[in-house]
C-alpha cells in the first residue's frame, strides 16, 4: 500500500531540513560575531545532521559519494587556507561542514555567494571600524568587533550563504518531494 504525501507531510520534511540545517549556523554567525570563535560542536551538528537527512533525501550511493568528495575537498582546501593564514579555523571548519551538503555546483553557488556576503560583510565592519569611535562601543564583543583591526567574523557570511545555497540544493528539493 503506498500512502500519498498530504499537503503537511509535504510540509513537514523541509522545515525539519531548515531547522536541522539552520539552526546551527545561525549559531555559528553568533558566536563568530560574538566571540570569534565557532565551536567544534556547530559544526560536528552540521556533519551529523547531513548524515541523518541524507536517508530521507533520495540520494543514490553516487550522489551520497559525490556529497562526501565535495566534503572532503572542501576540507582540504580549507585547512590549507587555515595554514597559510588565509581564514579562521572556525570559518575553515564551518564552509567544510556545510559543503558535505552540496554536489560540485552547489558549492560553487555557495562559494559565490560567500563571498559575495563577505564583501558586503568585511567593508560594513571596516566602515563601523572607521566612523564609530572604539569608546562608544562599551559591551564587550562590540568592543572587540570596531578594535580588533586584523579579524572580520567570516561565519557572518557563510551562515546566510549557506542558508541561500540551501534552498537551491539538490537535497531541499529532493526532502520537498517526499
Amino acid at each position: 500500500m503506498v500512502i500519498a504525501p498530504t499537503e503537511r507531510s509535504a510540509m513537514t520534511m523541509p522545515l525539519i531540513l531548515t531547522f536541522v540545517f539552520g539552526v546551527p549556523l545561525v549559531f555559528a554567525a553568533l558566536c563568530d560575531l560574538t566571540s570569534y570563535t565557532i565551536k567544534n560542536k556547530i559544526c560536528l551538528s552540521l556533519v551529523i545532521g547531513f548524515f541523518l537527512i541524507a536517508p530521507f533525501a533520495g540520494l543514490s550511493w553516487t550522489e551520497f559519494s559525490m556529497h562526501l568528495l565535495v566534503g572532503f575537498g572542501a576540507l582540504l582546501l580549507m585547512m590549507a587556507l587555515f595554514a597559510i593564514g588565509g581564514l579562521g579555523g572556525g570559518d575553515a571548519k564551518l564552509f567544510a561542514a556545510t559543503s558535505l551538503w552540496w554536489l560540485p555546483m552547489e558549492l560553487f553557488t555557495y562559494a559565490v555567494y560567500t563571498a559575495l556576503i563577505g564583501g558586503v560583510v568585511a567593508v560594513s565592519i571596516l566602515l563601523l571600524r572607521r566612523f564609530i569611535p572604539v569608546r562608544v562601543a562599551t559591551t564587550g564583543w562590540v568592543h572587540r568587533l570596531l578594535r580588533d583591526e586584523k579579524k572580520i567574523p567570516y561565519g557572518l557570511a557563510l551562515a546566510p550563504a549557506a542558508l541561500l545555497t540551501l534552498t537551491q540544493s539538490s537535497i531541499f528539493y529532493n526532502i520537498s518531494l517526499i
